[in-house]
């Protein structure tokens, strides 16, 4: 990653339009919210983008267009709390100058869902959240053996993020116990279990060439995958 001065001409100003529409309802401890919205971000370079396939060294200047809405619910009863989101997004590139002018972003991440419980007597929390999206979009080499042997070995692609990874799940709970509470003085036990049920879930996966032994160059897959069963624990000391 480096910074670069903006210019106007290769490098523009990055500018952002944004418009969003919603509703919101509460009544007896129950919250709606319901949110429409539409954002155009021009002036952006592929260098900026983190690009992992054929657009990895392009320079070129475009711009994304991302609309979506967004849906959450929250109730509070007693001594229990909870809350539950959706959120549906389309998010484009449009690059005028690159082969394929127009194709998903990055982070195009089409549906997601979040949703948490708590509970919280005297002095215990409990929390569980439950976070599942579908995956990210990815770029896949022509073939298998899709490298050029002229010297300049280079990966050839397919369409850019034109397939989309596994959809991501992941449950994670955590307590909290309040130990001391003196004047000027809280001692905090913390436990917390990211991943409690050990879902695999692929972050990233992107292409690579790769020599062999004998001199000749092979694609690669790398994927990068998140946490799997995750337990953590802390003692947190206020004063």
């Amino acid at each position: 990653r480096r910074w670069a001065i903006a210019d106007n001409d290769q490098i523009p100003l990055i500018r952002s339009r944004q418009s969003s529409l919603g509703v919101l309802y509460t009544k007896d401890n129950w919250l709606l919210n319901a949110e429409f919205f539409v954002k155009k971000v021009k002036g952006i370079t592929t260098q900026s983008q983190g690009f992992q396939n054929q657009y990895e060294f392009e320079m070129a200047n475009g711009s994304y267009f991302v609309k979506g809405i967004e849906l959450v619910v929250n109730k509070q009863w007693n001594h229990f709390g909870g809350w539950l989101s959706y959120t549906h997004m389309k998010n484009d590139y449009e690059f005028d100058t690159l082969v394929t002018p127009e194709f998903p972003n990055n982070i195009d991440i089409r549906h997601a869902f979040k949703g948490a419980l708590s509970y919280q007597l005297n002095k215990l929390s409990l929390v569980i959240g439950v976070q599942w999206r579908s995956g990210k979009p990815f770029t896949t080499p022509l073939n298998p053996n899709a490298v050029s042997t002229t010297g300049n070995e280079i990966i050839h692609y397919g369409p850019p993020n034109a397939y989309n990874l596994s959809s991501f799940t992941r449950t994670d709970f955590s307590v909290k116990y309040l130990l001391i509470q003196r004047e000027g003085l809280e001692l905090r036990l913390n436990g917390a279990i990211q991943n409690v049920f050990n879902q695999e879930n692929t972050l990233n996966l992107f292409y690579r060439n790769q020599q062999n032994q004998d001199g000749e160059f092979t694609i690669n897959k790398i994927e990068n995958k998140s946490l799997r069963f995750t337990p953590n624990i802390s003692v947190e000391v206020r004063f």
